[in-house]
């Protein structure tokens, strides 16, 4: 029997020490897991027009799959696992539509994989489960979405034809030529608001000002500003007073921004009842919603049906030279300043409504992303994007006169 008398302070502490680590212990094992899910090898190979992907994981697991815009990207999102293989270092064979490859935790339960691609993809996704000589295996293959493309280069292609040979109609003769900016937002709507307190409303006023400047040094172009000052317009009263003064060009001035800040560059877009792609669609939905909850109650059926217009802009030809206006500036922009995308964007804003004057929407930059937000604050930079908008609008002007 223990001699519980004899038992000293220190062989009481040793002896507490001992039972409370025992039921630290106890509380806290848990099971030695398994090995956590691993890609062990990823490949691509072509067949055709199909690049197909597939990835070797160490256990069955079927990602979640989606595609994302501007640049056009497949993402799979696995729960969290280890990629043993580089993917950065897999080898694209030739004719592949994938660009590259790259994977990083997205949170503590998901593990992301990218694929960049060079053209928007239409995929199928399916598993193939493990047997006596391969791994469980995730293979998605992705071919080009050709109705994207179609919707794409059916515009782009008529600006190109147009520019290669023009046909300037006969115009009626006149004093000059009208061409109407309209430096977005404004009033009670700032538009974007840039790290910097930058506020688009200000930015794009100061463009269409020195813009409107430039253009009335040029003999037979009379610019005329929808706004001169820190006003709000309605959507609608933007189309109308283009209409008013008589425009024979209508020109959107716009520095939105984005839920990332790598974002930057410029893009031009025409009015169309479908868009391109998801930002297109996300910036006519920003540009169509206005700032005032009393401008969205008051619009009228005509105000907001897109397709009665199309229908109009196509027996006019306006959008022909539309089109052939967003690729003069494009052709200009992308010689002077960075541009997101060289190809023509198009949706559904309602600014560009006018049935019978060729108009265009431009995202000069984007004030979400530090270094264009930084250069926008400055004169001399505003200066240089009025001018390349101006050289783009003269070589349009070239193919009219």
């Amino acid at each position: 029997m223990y001699d519980y008398k004899n038992i000293n302070y220190y062989s009481y502490r040793k002896l507490f020490v001992g039972a409370a680590l025992l039921i630290v212990a106890l509380f806290c094992w848990q099971p030695v897991k398994a090995s956590s899910l691993a890609v062990l090898d990823a490949r691509v190979g072509q067949n055709g027009n199909i690049s197909r992907i597939v990835f070797e994981t160490s256990g069955a697991t079927s990602p979640k799959a989606f595609t994302l815009g501007n640049p056009p990207r497949l993402v799979l999102d696995f729960p969290t696992l280890e990629v043993k293989k580089k993917l950065s270092k897999v080898k694209l064979p030739t004719g592949s539509i994938i660009k590259s490859m790259r994977d990083g935790i997205f949170n503590n339960r998901t593990h992301r994989i990218v694929i960049d691609l060079k053209n928007p993809v239409a995929y199928k996704k399916f598993t193939i489960s493990a047997d006596s000589e391969n791994n469980h295996r995730v293979v998605i293959d992705v071919k080009q979405d050709k109705s994207y493309t179609k919707s794409i280069s059916k515009i782009d292609m008529i600006a190109r034809e147009l520019e290669r040979k023009p046909t300037p109609k006969p115009r009626v003769a006149k004093k000059d030529f009208v061409i109407v900016i309209d430096p977005g937002h404004g009033g009670i709507d700032p538009g974007a608001i840039g790290k910097q307190k930058t506020r688009e409303k200000d930015v794009v006023l100061a463009v269409a000002r020195k813009l409107s400047t430039a253009l009335n040094k040029e003999p037979g172009i009379k610019a005329r500003l929808t706004r001169n000052n820190d006003s709000f317009l309605k959507l609608q009263e933007r189309v109308n007073k283009a209409k008013a003064l008589k425009a024979d060009l209508f020109i959107s001035l716009h520095a939105d921004a984005h839920d990332s800040r790598k974002v930057r560059g410029g893009t031009v877009y025409v009015l169309s009842e479908n868009a391109s792609d998801r930002e297109a669609q996300r910036l006519a939905s920003l540009a169509n919603r206005g700032f005032s909850p009393i401008d969205a109650a008051n619009e009228t059926a005509s105000d907001t049906d897109v397709r009665d217009i199309l229908i109009d802009l196509a027996q006019r030809d306006t959008m022909n030279n539309s089109a052939l206006l967003a690729r003069s500036l494009i052709n200009n922009m992308d010689k002077k300043i960075h541009m997101r995308s060289t190809d023509i964007k198009f949706a559904g804003f309602k600014v560009l409504k006018a049935p019978d004057v060729p108009s265009v929407l431009v995202e000069m930059a984007y004030l979400s992303n530090a270094h264009e937000e930084k250069k926008l604050r400055t004169s001399a930079h505003q200066r240089a994007l009025a001018n390349v908008i101006k050289d783009g609008l003269l070589d349009y002007l070239k193919t009219q006169r």
